[in-house]
């Protein structure tokens, strides 16, 4: 986890901006998530902002133990996992 945080303070700077979910996270969600995670499965659409809303904490542990997506599949970049994990860091604004 420290590493993660570090790296998201070199990423981002100290007064990082604030991320957004159109604009920032559901990219990398339709890129490395929601081929399994979509409207076939409500309780985990990743799609919706609402449904990511109530699933932060879960979705931030995966960021930080890397287990999702499994075995890396969807390639994931480290540069990804933090832009996910400082968004929710910060609120997960819309």
């Amino acid at each position: 986890m420290k590493l993660l945080l570090i790296s998201a303070l070199l990423l981002f700077g100290t007064n990082a901006g604030a991320l957004s979910f159109e604009t920032d996270v559901l990219p990398i969600f339709n890129i490395r998530c929601n081929n399994c995670h979509n409207s076939r499965w409500p309780e985990k659409n990743w799609k919706s902002y609402n449904t990511v809303l109530r699933n932060l904490k879960p979705i931030k542990k995966v960021m930080m133990d890397k287990t999702m997506p499994p075995g890396n599949m969807t390639r994931m970049t480290e540069k990804e996992r933090i832009i996910v994990y400082t968004w929710i860091k910060q609120g997960g604004p819309k």
